[in-house]
Formats: C-alpha cells, structure tokens, sequence
C-alpha cells in the first residue's frame, strides 16, 4: 500500500505539473510612482497605491506572457492594471532560519479586485484575496502558498488576450516586494513602508480537471501494483 501511495503521489504531481505547464501565465511590476504601502503607525493595513490618485490611476503593467499566442501576447505586453482594496494582516507568527527571521501572517481584505485596462474603454477584473503574507530576510511574499486565489473573471471588451484571460474560471496571483534593509512583517506594521513590486498570475482550468489528472494518477498506480502482483504470482 505505501508503494501505491508513493506512486500514486508521483503520478499527480507530475502529471498536474504537465498541466499548469500549459496554463496562461502574465508577469507584471509596477510603474514609476505606484508602490505597495504599509500604513505603519501600529496599523496592519496596506495597500498597492497608484501612481496618481482618481481614476485614472493605475499600479501596474504588464511586462511579458506565457502560453499565449503571438497575437495575444502582442494584445496583452504593455496593458496597465491596478490591484484595488484595503488588505489586512492577521496575527503573526515568528521563527528563525539560518539567522533570518521569517514572519507570516493571514491576509484578509475589504473586496479586491484585479483589473487590467484594455485601453479602448473595458476592463478585466477578477475578485482577488491574496490570502497570506511572508517576509525572509530583505524580501517578502504574497500568497507565498501559492492557492488559487482569483475568481469571477469578467470582459466584455475585445483585446484577445484579455478575452482569452477571462475564458478560465479562475487563477493564481502572487507578489514579491524587497526591502533594503530587511524589514519584517512586525516592523512594517510599527514604522510602515513603501516599495516596488512584481509578481505573477496564473490562470487555472475547471478543478475537475486537475481531479480528472490525479483520478488517473491513482487509476495508473492501481493497475500497476495489480499487474506486479499478477506478475509475482506466477512467478
């Protein structure tokens, strides 16, 4: 049984591997004048500001794509987007590595949204929650988990990228941030901080498809201990 089990785990996670391999992948950072904020002052909030306040406003761009088609990467490279709402950490947790500290919170929020502006007047958005927090050393981390955490995805408009972007069901978004000297999750909160960041998103199909891969993973992993033992018994 530990033999099916092993096998069974290999067989899904490479086999879930081979999938997310083809899943759309967007890298953005921010633009001149956008920064993630940390209120400070004993608040636990923060925030990815724009670069100018009201409307108009935007927190990042688009820098480069994976598993799109030559024309929905020309469509997507460039567009500008923003991360809205108010975040809040939970309580913190504290350990030590190697001389560093490491401190992770919840993240809760206030309805956030991701949005990608097309440029001719629609937008995508997807509902966004960024679920935890890690810092280590000089760097830090939003959904460090890596746990689907965008939903709902609307367009209407027609950039094809964005049009291919909102056909999944959902997506994972994550963010890295630096600070210069290091800073923890507990100094931010006490004296606050703003700084530049970057980060990924990646859309996920339907979850009965990764079932349908691990059910598969497991059926595999069945035959073959079957056939092993069909095989020493007629040894």
């Amino acid at each position: 049984m530990k033999r099916i089990l092993l096998l069974f785990s290999a067989v899904g996670m490479l086999s879930t591997a081979a999938w997310a391999g083809l899943d759309p992948t967007i890298d953005y950072s921010s633009i001149s004048g956008a920064l993630l904020t940390f209120e400070g002052g004993g608040s636990s909030n923060f925030r990815f500001v724009n670069d100018v306040p009201g409307p108009g406003g935007r927190s990042f761009q688009i820098r480069e794509t994976e598993n799109f088609t030559a024309a929905e990467n020309l469509a997507l490279v460039d567009l500008l987007g923003e991360i809205t709402g108010t975040f809040t950490l939970g309580s913190i947790s504290s350990t030590s590595f190697l001389g560093m500290t490491i401190e992770s919170a919840a993240v809760s929020d206030n309805g956030a949204k991701y949005m990608v502006y097309d440029g001719s007047g629609s937008a995508f958005s997807a509902d966004l929650d960024f679920l935890n927090m890690t810092t280590i050393g000089t760097g830090g981390i939003i959904n460090a988990t890596g746990t689907v955490n965008l939903s709902n995805f609307q367009y209407s408009g027609t950039n094809v990228g964005l049009a291919r972007l909102a056909s999944y069901p959902a997506g994972i978004v994550t963010s890295t941030f630096t600070f210069t000297p290091a800073q923890t999750l507990n100094s931010l909160v006490s004296g606050g901080g703003r700084t530049a960041f970057e980060g990924t998103l990646r859309a996920v199909p339907e979850p009965a498809h990764y079932a349908a891969l691990l059910t598969g993973g497991l059926g595999f992993a069945l035959w073959l201990s079957r056939r092993r033992r069909a095989v020493a018994s007629l040894a």
